[in-house]
């Protein structure tokens, strides 16, 4: 079964990525696999996968202010690259998508249990612009003090799905 995973930006655009259903529980939570091949690497500061084929194992809930990718090469060989974070707010849940509006600021958590925040530039260029509302900047600084916390208690309670 197949679900629409829609990004919304701050500056109005969305972005759409057709996956594949994992688990559902509506209004919850839901797990979905996004298959894709990187043409190019794809890198951004200490976030490095190499071009080939890449699956992405998307976790999203209502109740927190942020998503996780598990990102790994497809099986047999399997080998994960790592998990980011994505903060985000708004985020809705039904048996045909899940919508969300990203709040720019991602972490990347490498296979040693490394923490890197990304995309500080765009948010310091968000907040200039005032993209950003007051609340919305409280999320961001609340949801990295959470994730530099508990990161790896996280990690660890996501459930195995094969």
């Amino acid at each position: 079964m197949q679900i629409v995973e829609v990004k919304r930006h701050l500056d109005g655009r969305e972005e759409r990525f057709v996956c594949e259903l994992v688990e559902l529980l509506p209004g919850e939570r839901a797990v979905v696999l996004w298959r894709t091949s990187l043409e190019e690497p794809l890198r951004d500061g200490p976030l490095h996968i190499p071009s080939g084929p890449l699956v992405t194992r998307g976790y999203f809930w209502t109740d927190r202010s942020y998503l996780i990718y598990e990102m790994r090469q497809p099986h047999p060989q399997g080998k994960l690259w790592g998990h980011r974070f994505d903060i985000c707010t708004d985020v809705s849940i039904s048996s045909r998508e899940i919508r969300y509006l990203d709040l720019i600021v991602d972490v990347w958590v490498d296979t040693r249990g490394g923490f890197f925040v990304l995309d500080e530039d765009e948010l310091r260029d968000a907040r200039a612009r005032g993209l950003l509302a007051p609340e919305q900047l409280r999320v961001v600084e609340g949801t990295l003090q959470e994730l530099r916390s508990r990161y790896r208690e996280i990690l660890t309670a996501l459930p195995y799905i094969a």
